[in-house]
């Protein structure tokens, strides 16, 4: 369980979180405390640096693929929480283009971490992913700006709840256009997110993903990492190609 994210913290926390034993003997300097704020040996920190910090990420999927602009999100831990954000869209460019959707929370909007933007003949397609640390808040409101204009279109918006206040470490995409399969190296407490964009038919399962979900012509999925190491993410040809994340905690 990650950090709390306010009030009094204190060294035998930070090393109950990091994996060490209540009471035992610890420094603020040792390589597994700073780790979970990626501090190197020897550098200035302060005990609110650990605020949220968590030795594992777990994703939580609180609200699958939607087309909806604006919608609330109860029921959230009260714990330290970020949320991360699937984003797709495809449009028929002979029509109008629009904007890509912009996910926000209670107004403010949330930092894209990864993006692809796919354009073949007269279609565009977009699959992101986006982040937001809310804190111990249990009840937010979700937004997203930018439409398609007109003619033929489809976007989704998936959701999920992580513990902690993590931070993209690597991101990847794949496919000038056409791509069936894309990697990523991460480490054992870390999540990776993938994302597939298909065009007239729904892709089929992501590989090696713990969970996943999709409408229409997309798919998200999380993998929660017990191990070290590379995996190959594979699906049916994609049409927009696919992206990739890893977040730390």
């Amino acid at each position: 369980m990650a950090l709390q994210s306010s009030g009094q913290i204190s060294l035998n926390d930070i090393h109950v979180e990091a994996g060490g034993s209540s009471g035992s003997l610890c420094e603020i300097n040792d390589s597994d405390i700073r780790g979970l704020i990626s501090k190197s040996s020897g550098a200035q920190m302060a005990f609110n640096e650990w605020y949220g910090a968590s030795s594992s990420i777990t994703a939580t999927l609180r609200q699958g693929s939607t087309s909806s602009t604006s919608f609330t999100l109860s029921g959230l831990s009260s714990s330290a929480t970020t949320l991360i954000a699937g984003v797709y869209f495809w449009h028929e460019d002979v029509y109008g283009q629009g904007s890509a959707p912009v996910p926000s929370v209670n107004g403010n909007n949330m930092t894209r971490d990864v993006y692809r933007h796919a354009t073949f003949s007269n279609e565009t397609q977009y699959i992101s992913f986006y982040r937001y640390y809310i804190g111990t808040s249990t009840s937010v409101t979700m937004g997203r700006s930018g439409a398609p204009t007109g003619g033929w279109n489809s976007q989704g918006m998936g959701i999920w709840e992580c513990t902690g206040n993590i931070s993209a470490s690597s991101t990847s995409t794949a496919g000038s256009y056409y791509a069936s399969s894309i990697s990523m190296s991460a480490n054992a407490g870390d999540v990776v997110f993938v994302g597939a964009a298909h065009n007239w038919s729904a892709p089929s399962d992501i590989s090696n993903l713990d969970s996943q979900q999709g409408a229409g012509q997309h798919k998200f999925g999380v993998d929660m990492k017990s191990s070290s190491g590379s995996v190959t993410y594979s699906t049916s040809q994609t049409v927009g190609g696919l992206a990739a994340v890893r977040y730390t905690p």
